[in-house]
């Protein structure tokens, strides 16, 4: 990203010249400046270069005529009839010069006496730094100078000033055509690729890679500039919600009569980022090495994606933006944007005469073509960071929102008021139209703040589990003499998967049946001693038996432990209790089908009456920071519970749930020890083969439901309740 500026005198009406103070001597324009003519687009302008402050002011080739003759000899009446007979401007009059030569003063370039001119520095050079001091207060997006590279740039620049050669160009073109043909045969790998990439776990790697790539983007730019005669006085950093965004001070390039040598230093950034890109796809799809192949991957994404996502974007002041103004040939393009839409809505509410010298006729499509997008872009971009701001940091955000709403809305407001009322002056203010257009702007905001409805989205916390998962345990006390799987291992139904053995069971079993028999024998000596009574007792002796038999039989069979269905054995470990003991109830392995799971929400009491979430609604999860699943709400548990969907989900495991100690227990935390402070809803959501397949059991993320429908002002008030509440909960795992 580049930093530059230029500006163009405006051409307001004013008094006659005879009233101004300071036009009796002779003016001239400081000696240290440097005016460049060019020829933009078939006419002729000059380019004003204060080195002092390093900036650029444009002024038209009239005004320039005007400039040049300003030699300190000359008074402005005779340098008037100059231009009208001797210059061929015939129509410039003494109101004409006197604004220029305002502007000239306003902006510090004219030679005035030493005391005139020391305060007029010291005064312009003070209300730079207010503006700065004030831009740095806005938390949501403020600027840091952090260093000057000029001189460690012109050490490296003669090494590095053949990367923007020709030839060079010609490599980067042939491999940024390889990288994308690389990315269109393996495109489905590639799109797989991305799953987990911005997890936790690896967010050091990816700002250590945004450090390293901002450093080669800006480098560039700096290169770049030095290579054609430029200087690079300032590094800092641009912190847009407190994101940061690194930037370069490149405005000597716009004193390059050549546009192809402007072009390559706005370009430079991406054109270096991008071919970090170019040989990050060729090395991620020729390796074999995983570990090269993800950072390859994130390079990708770090220098291709956000590259072209956000620096060669027009409508945001970064490169792409000085790209466009550069090949249009419109400086300030800008500022003469945001000028005519505010000259358009002055005259649409006030009645004001429109202003057309703000621009050429040339000029006046694009113009007002950037001028209405970049405007609908800001309220874009605003609305949008003010409700990341709210929905990150709660009703922080909020505050934040408020802040940024000062910044962005109300300062340029009162900025166009004072306009506003500075031009009332002069033409009178059209009552009934402002009237009309208030009303309809403020009826407008209502409709869009309290009228237009769109669905709520809240968050929840949510957890991964088998859809049918069974804990295997011991029937019985026994060894484990044969483990026939291991952990993470795909059985069939029916398949053995361990033996556990118990002799006392086996022996109790032999004892039942060999007692079954004796009943047997006996109950033949009564039947043959025609002994009735004695008989019926063994027989009823038998059945006895033979239901403990069974019984037991079972309990024997049950030693050898088989699959209940197709699925998977989880336990670490497994091998290693082979010839273990075990007792009764014992928790041997976890079995389940991971094609089928589901995911659980924990969903808050106050939340759900708000909100109103109903079944078949979309949910969409998020685990890991990146892996997004779109599903559906299935059902929701119909009242709510104070205990926990998984201990891993509480305060004291680290996650959200505020719990407290049940009361009349002695148990461990992790069973039944905690309470939730606030009952919540158990919401549940079943999941596809390929979801399932992705996401692993006990995985932790958050759920976004879709509720009932609110307006914009019921959303910031329901954001802030919701971040009271939180605070609360917050007090609560303090104490814990």
């Amino acid at each position: 990203m580049k930093n530059s500026q230029s500006h163009k005198p405006t051409l307001a009406g004013c008094s006659q010249l005879e009233t101004d103070p300071w036009q009796s001597p002779a003016l001239a324009l400081r000696n240290e400046l440097s005016i460049d003519l060019r020829e933009v687009n078939g006419r002729l302008v000059a380019f004003i270069e204060d080195p002092i402050r390093s900036r650029f002011f444009q002024v038209g080739h009239r005004e320039y005529q005007f400039i040049m003759l300003l030699d300190g000899n000359r008074r402005l009446p005779e340098i008037v009839e100059l231009m009208q007979q001797h210059r061929g401007f015939p129509g410039f009059d003494a109101a004409t010069a006197k604004t220029i030569c305002q502007w000239l003063s306003n902006s510090n370039l004219l030679d005035t006496p030493t005391a005139n001119r020391t305060d007029q520095i010291r005064k312009a050079a003070q209300a730079k730094a207010n503006q700065k001091f004030i831009a740095f207060l806005n938390p949501v997006s403020f600027r840091i100078n952090l260093i000057n590279p000029d001189r460690s740039l012109k050490r490296i620049t003669p090494y590095l000033q053949h990367f923007f050669s020709s030839w060079m160009f010609i490599i980067w073109a042939l491999l940024g055509a390889y990288a994308w043909s690389l990315i269109i045969t393996d495109y489905d790998r590639f799109c797989n690729a991305s799953v987990g990439i911005l997890a936790s776990d690896r967010w050091l790697w990816l700002f250590v890679i945004w450090v390293g790539l901002k450093l080669i983007h800006e480098t560039a730019h700096g290169v770049a500039c030095q290579k054609y005669g430029g200087e690079v006085p300032e590094a800092g950093i641009l912190m847009l919600l407190f994101a940061p965004l690194a930037y370069v001070n490149v405005t000597s390039s716009w004193r390059f009569s050549n546009r192809t040598q402007r072009l390559v230093v706005s370009a430079a950034g991406m054109y270096a980022e991008l071919l970090v890109a170019f040989i990050a796809i060729i090395v991620w799809a020729h390796t074999e090495s995983l570990w090269l192949a993800d950072l390859s991957y994130q390079i990708v994404i770090m220098a291709g994606i956000s590259t072209l996502l956000f620096n060669a974007n027009p409508l945001l002041r970064f490169d792409g933006y000085y790209l466009l103004a550069d090949t249009l040939g419109i400086v300030n393009l800008y500022g003469k944007g945001q000028a005519w839409f505010g000259d358009r809505m002055r005259h649409f509410a006030f009645g004001f005469p429109l202003d057309n010298d703000l621009c050429s006729e040339r000029e006046l499509r694009w113009v007002a073509t950037y001028g209405l997008c970049s405007f609908v872009w800001r309220i874009m971009l605003c609305t949008s960071l003010l409700l990341v701001a709210s929905t990150l940091f709660g009703g922080a955000g909020l505050v934040l929102a408020l802040i940024g709403g000062i910044f962005w809305v109300w300062l340029p407001l009162r900025q166009h008021l004072r306009q506003i009322k500075k031009a009332a002056q002069k033409q009178p203010i059209d009552r009934l139209r402002f009237a009309s257009v208030t009303a309809g702007f403020v009826t407008v905001i209502l409709v869009c703040f309290f009228g237009l409805h769109a669905p709520e989205i809240t968050r929840a916390p949510a957890m991964v589990q088998f859809n049918d998962e069974q804990i295997i345990r011991a029937s019985s006390e026994g060894f484990l003499r044969e483990i026939h799987v291991r952990n993470g291992q795909p059985i069939r139904a029916g398949q053995r998967m361990l033996r556990i053995e118990n002799p006392n069971l086996e022996h109790e079993l032999r004892t039942l049946k060999q007692a079954r028999e004796s009943a047997r024998i006996q109950a033949r000596i009564h039947r043959r001693q025609n002994q009735i009574s004695l008989e019926q007792a063994e027989l009823a002796n038998i059945d006895s038996l033979n239901q403990q038999i069974v019984e037991m039989q079972n309990k024997v069979s049950q030693l050898e432990v088989l699959a209940p269905f197709d699925g998977v054995v989880y336990r670490r470990g497994l091998a290693n209790m082979k010839g273990s003991y075990v007792k009764q109830g014992e928790m041997l392995m976890h079995f389940a089908d991971p094609r089928k799971k589901k995911i659980l929400m924990s969903i808050d009491e106050e939340q759900f009456k708000t909100v109103q979430i109903k079944c078949k609604t979309p949910v969409r999860f998020i685990f890991s920071g990146v892996e997004i699943v779109s599903s559906q709400l299935d059902s929701i548990d119909p009242q709510a519970s104070d205990v926990p969907i998984d201990p891993s989900m509480t305060a004291y495991a680290g996650g959200e749930l505020a719990v407290r100690q049940a009361e009349n227990t002695s148990e461990e935390p992790g069973t039944d020890a905690y309470r939730l402070v606030y009952p919540q809803f158990v919401g549940k959501s079943e999941l596809g083969p390929a979801a399932s397949k992705s996401l692993q059991a006990g995985q932790l993320g958050t759920a976004f439901l879709h509720g009932r429908k609110v307006s914009l002002g019921g959303y910031f008030l329901l954001r802030f309740k919701n971040w009271i509440r939180n605070k609360l909960t917050t007090g609560i795992k303090t104490r814990l």
